[in-house]
């Protein structure tokens, strides 16, 4: 009988001590799960303070590429001096443009007048030849007192931007060295001789290297005595020219 109430004595305190053991592991159980939860909590905390961190950077970002405060002043500043560079780059080279236009212009207006006073120079230069010659050939060929020379007269008639126009008109030279106009004046013999001495005259200026001058019947319109006057004079011009240039044909 002591044995059994020792050994139940000795079960109770081993239920004792289970108990014991047992409330101690529920605590250490509920600690382990208080645990867990504080860990849930604090990842929790901790991805959200990750995203609200990432978001934050995000924001910043965004802010800046929106409206990035000084930065943006100064890529303002940039480009408006980008733009007023370019506008008075602009007006610099249309200033330049028109300068040089005028300098064009100036250029040319230079070069057009050095131009008409050569082409003037040029025809005044080839009428006094013309006239030389005339005077030369009248005077060797003419048989008459009555007319002692003939020569051609220019007049400027018009002026326009483009060129000049030109009135010509042949006279004669008289006694006392009067000038009157040929035409309704002179016989038609002198009228003839005149035309064939003026288109010697051109074929000399103009075209020197020419050996042929063509005369297409000359006495077409004139009389008998006329004609062997023309004839005369036409023969004293031949004369005359052939001792001044042998190689040149009269047809």
């Amino acid at each position: 009988l002591d044995k059994l109430s020792r050994h139940i004595a000795d079960c109770g305190s081993s239920i004792t001590e289970l108990e014991k053991r047992k409330t101690m592991l529920e605590l250490s159980i509920n600690d382990l799960e208080g645990s867990h939860a504080k860990r849930r909590i604090l990842e929790d905390q901790l991805a959200r303070l990750l995203v609200v961190g990432r978001i934050s950077k995000v924001e910043k970002e965004l802010s800046e590429l929106v409206y990035p405060g000084e930065g943006k002043d100064v890529i303002y500043r940039e480009r408006d001096k980008a733009v007023r560079e370019r506008d008075e780059s602009g007006l610099e080279k249309a200033r330049l443009k028109g300068q040089l236009e005028e300098v064009e212009k100036k250029d040319l207006e230079k070069y057009m007048q050095c131009l008409d006073s050569s082409i003037i120079q040029f025809h005044s230069d080839k009428m006094i030849a013309i006239n030389r010659i005339l005077d030369d050939l009248w005077r060797k060929v003419y048989g008459g007192t009555d007319i002692q020379s003939i020569s051609i007269k220019s007049e400027c008639a018009a002026t326009t931007e483009k060129r000049k126009v030109y009135d010509y008109r042949v006279v004669m030279v008289i006694k006392n060295g009067v000038e009157l106009d040929m035409r309704d004046r002179c016989s038609a013999g002198q009228k003839m001789l005149a035309c064939i001495l003026i288109r010697i005259a051109l074929a000399d200026v103009f075209g020197g290297a020419c050996s042929i001058i063509a005369l297409d019947e000359p006495t077409t319109n004139l009389d008998a005595l006329k004609v062997d006057h023309i004839a005369g004079m036409l023969n004293n011009l031949i004369a005359v020219r052939r001792r001044g240039d042998r190689n040149r044909q009269f047809q």
